[in-house]
């Protein structure tokens, strides 16, 4: 039963890679966007917790982790040429995030990262409407 089950889970994790591999470009950005988001809510939420329980303080450290490679990941893929000043502007909105994360991450300060979150939010649902006018046509 055991090496069914195994079986089972490998075959699953694998067409869940390949369904991954044919994502468009829009796509990825989009779960990655997400991805950020939901982090950076969790970080959040657990950085204003007086007393951090231990289940608690490694979900928020592998959550900020997360969101740090997300916005690494964002920042990495923008194309300066083609983007220009909208590309620029992203860089920035990144940063803040970035920078925000780390303040709630380190000194318990959560105003500045539910600013960032509530931008990605804008960012996410503006991404959903260009995707969805980028598959139409």
């Amino acid at each position: 039963m055991y090496i069914n089950k195994a079986k089972a889970i490998k075959k699953y994790n694998n067409t869940e890679i390949s369904a991954n591999l044919t994502k468009s470009s829009f796509e990825i950005v989009e779960a990655v966007l997400i991805e950020l988001q939901r982090s950076m809510e969790i970080v959040s939420e657990i950085s204003i917790q007086k007393k951090i329980e231990e289940k608690d303080r490694i979900r928020r450290n592998s959550n900020f982790s997360k969101a740090c490679t997300a916005i690494y990941a964002l920042q990495t893929s923008l194309d300066f040429e083609k983007g220009g000043s909208i590309a620029t502007k992203l860089f920035q909105v990144y940063e803040f995030c970035r920078k925000q994360l780390i303040k709630a991450f380190t000194k318990k300060v959560v105003e500045g990262i539910k600013r960032a979150i509530s931008t990605l939010n804008y960012i996410i649902i503006a991404w959903k409407e260009l995707n969805g006018k980028n598959a139409t046509n």
